[in-house]
């Protein structure tokens, strides 16, 4: 029943300014907004992402609802301003409106069950009676608009402020939330599954966890992490890394078992339930808090934050997770590559030679999503940097553009000549610029027409009373 009030309103004020194009308008951004809101579930959604330019870039089309709310709004408005004007008009058709709601779902069981989806109980009660009681509360907001125009609108900002409460309190992710104190109790300074990231040889420390409960933890601590909540989480991180969920917790012990992935991520902490129990060598309990059950593990990886290897081995990326957990793969030998990348051949030509390629004596990556690293290469050689590899990644060796390749199916590799060089990485967001610019031209051009319909209404005045 989500702002039933809201769209009551919204329906006075379609109607009254049918003739109104503002009100066309608003109408055919709800309408695109709820069918592209479908994306590729509906014909007309799968024509808008296939055709709209950058649209296989959205994240999520559902979030496209955002413009039915928009529309919602400006017509609400114009009911509000409708209803205050002629309160006395709409006291029958909201009346009939809240009868012909509650006589629809009071016998909306009796001939479908929405799919098995309808709420029972005590919830199917609230379902039930709350949309036609709120707009007989609206109904009586009205009543009151009639006596006193002042007091009407307060009435009606009231109404539509305790149908949005009523629905942010009886919402059912409210039944997820954790209560206050158990929260300020599992984050308690000292806790062991809170301890300090184990530090890393040659670049970043990161954390792991071995399930979901942890996965707040860099936000909370403020530490590199390879999980955590991240909705954003990339296919091919997924699919290397481990197989994720939703929720970015892997749902396989791939940093914790024999294998590179730990290594090639720089993981040093392991935060678990104290019934796992890590099987690739070099883990070392560290800390058992029993009345949590939880244990904290550490290890020294094997691989730099960045280094050089002489050569590559081109393969696909479904072969890659196989490669990154075989014990025969050594990866300060060879550097896996994808066949089918633009960059494979620039990683490839000229770099034959297994094994370490030089050294890389300072440098790193900042926060922002720039990194400057320095190195000697004995020959031409690879240089992996373990940070994920995203697309709007740019690398320059010495100030010339080289390209950017996913090495190893989930961090950065760049080529890079022999001898000593300077390599600078640079992050920025596919679409950004394009979309940073658009909205430059959208809002100059919506400026412009403000502007030019104010000037023209200032001169018709002129005129008319001149």
């Amino acid at each position: 029943y989500l702002g039933v009030t809201l769209a009551a309103l919204a329906v006075i004020g379609a109607w009254t300014n049918r003739r109104d194009r503002r009100v066309w308008a608003a109408g055919a951004m709800a309408l695109f907004g709820a069918v592209s809101a479908l994306g590729g579930h509906s014909p007309a959604g799968r024509i808008i992402y296939d055709v709209v330019p950058l649209a296989r870039s959205f994240r999520a089309w559902g979030r496209n609802l955002v413009l039915v709310e928009l529309a919602t709004v400006g017509l609400v408005g114009a009911g509000v301003v409708e209803v205050l004007a002629r309160p006395r008009r709409y006291l029958r058709p909201v009346a009939i409106a809240a009868g012909a709601l509650a006589a629809i779902l009071c016998t909306l069981p009796i001939w479908t069950n929405l799919g098995g989806t309808m709420a029972e109980g005590a919830a199917g009660v609230v379902a039930r009676v709350a949309p036609p009681s709120l707009l007989v509360v609206l109904l009586a907001a009205i009543v009151v608009a009639t006596r006193s125009r002042r007091w009407g609108r307060v009435a009606l900002v009231a109404v539509c402020a305790f149908d949005m409460i009523l629905f942010a309190l009886t919402a059912p992710w409210m039944d997820q939330q954790t209560p206050v104190a158990a929260v300020r109790a599992f984050y308690r300074p000292g806790l062991a599954n809170f301890g300090a990231v184990a530090p890393a040889h040659g670049g970043v420390a990161r954390f792991v966890a071995a399930d979901g409960s942890e996965r707040a933890y860099p936000l909370v601590r403020q530490v590199p992490s390879v999980i955590g909540y991240n909705p954003l989480l990339q296919a091919n991180y997924a699919l290397v890394a481990a197989d994720y969920n939703y929720t970015g917790y892997p749902q396989q012990p791939d940093f914790w078992q024999p294998g590179w992935l730990d290594d090639v991520l720089q993981v040093t902490t392991l935060e678990a339930p104290d019934t796992v129990r890590p099987s690739s060598r070099g883990w070392t309990l560290t800390e058992w808090d029993r009345s949590a059950h939880y244990t904290v593990w550490v290890r020294t990886p094997r691989l730099n934050e960045a280094y050089l290897v002489g050569a590559a081995q081109p393969t696909t990326l479904a072969k890659i997770p196989a490669l990154l957990r075989a014990p025969t793969t050594d990866l300060t030998q060879r550097v896996l590559v994808e066949t089918n990348q633009r960059e494979t051949a620039a990683l490839t030509v000229g770099r034959s030679v297994p094994g370490p390629a030089g050294m890389v004596d300072a440098g790193g990556m900042s926060t922002d999503g720039h990194g400057l690293y320095h190195f000697v290469a004995q020959r031409p050689a690879i240089l992996v940097v373990s940070y994920a590899w995203l697309a709007g990644w740019t690398a320059r060796v010495d100030g010339h553009r080289v390209p950017v390749a996913r090495a190893d199916g989930i961090v950065i590799g760049v080529p890079v000549p022999a001898g000593r060089h300077v390599v600078t990485l640079d992050f920025s967001p596919p679409g950004w610029t394009t979309g940073r610019d658009l909205t430059l031209v959208t809002a100059a051009i919506s400026v412009g027409y403000v502007a030019g319909v104010s000037i023209r209404r200032r001169r018709r005045l002129r005129h008319t009373l001149g």
